[in-house]
């Protein structure tokens, strides 16, 4: 069965018209539904990031041809992407047959680049003319607007379409994943429906993606879908997966907690990220990575050389929020005045969130107290980031029930 048609399906399936479900393919105009046979496919929607010199529009197709891409804001500007081809053997292909399953093949991909370069403030609109005209619009925020920043990790079908839907009424106008895309462990879950499920955000928001661990689920996935279609987001080192970008006025550091290095001070990221911490560039800084320092569930850690790596240097450079997955569940924790929040609700299987509360209170009395809120329950994150750098978080349920709210 074709792509196409099962982008059809699955919008039938949780778009409009589905009960507590909002239109999850937006950026497919009408007027263009129908194939163009003499236009690529796209095998990944499109998505808008922060890079070094400005901003770029990313693709995925299967044909080494250059798909126009139409930049809007008054005028119109057409680009021409970059490809960038790869022979990819990664593949979750077993379940071809069903018509809500979205399979990663084997073969020749072809990454698609648009550099819209460094934008004046203001709200653009971009078209993608693949088979089907995809399109969507983003910020660039002017130094007087507040910025939403919205959080997501731990992302599992089908549960993740709902959380989905919830924070993309919320209208973010940035998105950070936390790490987690999808997991090998639930059949539906492949790199291509992680895409389709995310388009209802990524059409409207600046996207950036966190490694988590299940991008190591199989020997060249990190390499082949990671890196390949995430690598070089942000402002970082060449081949790092670690990376900072600005959203309105805050500096957004976002740490790789999967490669290993975080736990021994000489180590190339600990270095970048204290020089990144001392930039001055912002008036405020978020830092985010996927696996926490603080939590009293499943994945409470007895050993503190992450943490102490961590939090003695956000706590030195004033930083108010630090933000994890991870842990499938919420919770809050207030350490030095510095917010930790651990918000993996994304849609995969809940946890306890006091599995491990004894064995931490036995370890370090008094851990436990530290934690300031809970909720067992999937959900995503929103920062409301205002021009002098205060916050405003709101954590919500797929139902759209309030989970925590607080400002710092």
């Amino acid at each position: 069965m074709s792509l196409r048609r099962r982008q059809l399906l699955r919008r039938s399936l949780y778009g409009a018209g589905a009960v507590g479900v909002a239109p999850l393919w937006g950026c497919t105009r009408e007027a263009d539904a129908l194939p163009d046979p003499g236009r690529p496919a796209l095998t990944k929607e499109p998505y808008l990031q922060h890079v070094a010199a400005g901003l770029r529009l990313r693709f995925e197709t299967r044909e080494e041809v250059a798909v126009p891409v139409v930049l809007e804001s008054g005028g119109e500007r057409e680009l021409t992407p970059t490809l960038r081809s790869a022979d990819v053997t990664y593949a979750r292909d077993f379940l071809d047959a069903s018509d809500i399953f979205f399979p990663d093949e084997a073969g020749v991909h072809v990454v698609q680049e648009a550099d819209l370069g460094a934008l004046e403030p203001g709200r653009y609109r971009w078209r993608v003319h693949a088979d089907v005209v995809h399109e969507g619009e983003f910020l660039v925020p002017n130094p007087d607007e507040t910025v939403r920043l919205g959080w997501l990790a731990d992302t599992s079908w089908p549960e993740s379409q709902q959380v989905v839907a919830m924070l993309e009424s919320r209208m973010p106008d940035v998105f950070l994943h936390g790490g987690d895309l999808q997991y090998e462990s639930n059949p539906f879950d492949t790199w291509t429906g992680m895409s389709q499920s995310l388009a209802p955000i990524t059409q409207r928001a600046v996207a950036h993606m966190i490694v988590g661990n299940h991008e190591f689920e199989e020997g060249e996935e990190i390499e082949q879908m990671y890196d390949r279609l995430y690598g070089g987001q942000g402002d970082g080192p060449e081949g790092a997966r670690y990376f900072s970008f600005r959203a309105g006025a805050a500096r957004i550091i976002c740490l790789d907690s999967e490669t290993g290095g975080l736990d021994d001070t000489s180590d190339a990221q600990v270095a970048w990220f204290e020089k990144e911490l001392a930039r001055g560039d912002a008036a405020t800084t978020v830092v985010a990575f996927h696996r926490p320092t603080y939590s009293l569930s499943k994945h409470y850690r007895s050993d503190t050389t992450f943490r102490d790596i961590i939090h003695s240097r956000v706590v030195d450079a004033g930083v108010p929020l630090v933000l994890c997955g991870h842990a499938h569940c919420y919770e809050r924790f207030d350490v030095d005045g510095v917010q930790y929040v651990v918000d993996g609700g994304g849609g995969a299987v809940l946890y306890d969130p006091n599995e491990s509360a004894a064995q931490a209170d036995a370890e370090r009395p008094g851990e436990s107290a530290l934690r300031v809120a809970v909720s067992e329950s999937r959900g995503a994150t929103t920062i409301d980031i205002a021009p002098d750098g205060s916050l405003s978080v709101e954590r919500r349920r797929p139902d759209g029930v309030v989970s925590d709210q607080f400002t710092v």
